[in-house]
């Protein structure tokens, strides 16, 4: 195989150049939304974290894009495993809270629709319960003459349950 062969294989082609420099792009937008604590915890260049810094004081959407694009030209000239793999965890614990935001939400629903007799389970569930706080937050929460209350009482259910998760963690 000539040199010449050999540099055709390996040579990136410029559509694939155009999807890492689009890829590294979009990876500096979400950088711009990180708190300046996890852009501490990502150890960025110098000049890529003032480019952030300036992307986010950026009003007029012509300039707010171009400093994007100037973003990514930088990101193309550092390593972005790990920015990639900081998202990735970020992602992941966002998707966990989501899962236990929606089973609080279910078992909500399922305690209005079967009333106080689903309190002992969940006594089993978070020991720490109190049963009559529970059982007046199902009745409000159930009652169909005052549709105002009930919904009042249902959000006021949820943060009971989400109060009872968190303890049960610490």
């Amino acid at each position: 195989m000539s040199d010449d062969q050999f540099d055709q294989e390996f040579e990136i082609s410029r559509t694939q150049k155009k999807r890492e420099a689009e890829a590294a792009q979009k990876l500096g937008e979400r950088l711009i939304l990180l708190n300046e604590k996890q852009l501490k915890e990502l150890n960025l260049d110098e000049s890529l974290l003032d480019a952030v810094h300036l992307a986010r004081e950026i009003k007029a959407h012509g300039g707010k894009k171009r400093q994007l694009q100037y973003i990514g030209k930088l990101m193309r000239h550092t390593d972005i495993e790990p920015i990639e793999e900081y998202f990735e965890q970020l992602d992941s614990r966002h998707n966990i809270e989501t899962a236990k935001f929606k089973s609080l939400e279910n078992l909500r629903d399922k305690l209005v629709e079967q009333g106080v007799s689903m309190i002992d389970e969940v006594g089993k569930e978070f020991p720490n319960v109190d049963h009559q706080k529970l059982r007046q937050l199902v009745r409000n929460a159930a009652n169909k003459k005052n549709e105002k209350l009930a919904l009042k009482s249902k959000r006021a259910f949820f943060q009971y349950l989400k109060e009872l998760a968190t303890s049960d963690l610490d």
